[in-house]
């Protein structure tokens, strides 16, 4: 189920891509400063819960979790789930990193497969 009102964007990355930026970082002496290692298409918290749960094949309950269950489940930590984030990777990309799993409904597929 979606948390809060489910609107709060979330960013995410694949973890192929996520160990994919630490080696260009590392191998790569121009790549300097900080990087944002999210994907390039964040999601809102009820797209991306709706599309894993089509993906790993479980039941979507439209009703969404009340904010307030989620603050006493996750005391002060609830904020940053209910505020979500909406997260740039364009520094990366300019870097020259390309994303192998850019769309979240291929990300999540293809971590079913393995």
């Amino acid at each position: 189920a979606p948390l809060g009102k489910g609107s709060q964007y979330m960013s995410w990355i694949h973890i192929e891509d996520l160990c994919r930026m630490f080696l260009m970082a590392l191998n790569n002496k121009s790549v300097k400063g900080t990087y944002n290692a999210v994907a390039p298409n964040p999601e809102t918290n009820r797209t991306l819960t709706r599309a894993a749960a089509r993906i790993f094949g479980k039941p979507f309950v439209f009703t969404p979790v009340p904010s307030l269950v989620v603050r006493l489940m996750l005391g002060q930590m609830a904020d940053m789930v209910l505020g979500g984030n909406r997260i740039s990777s364009q520094a990366i990309e300019q870097a020259g990193f390309e994303f192998k799993f850019p769309e979240l409904p291929a990300a999540l597929r293809q971590l079913i497969t393995k």
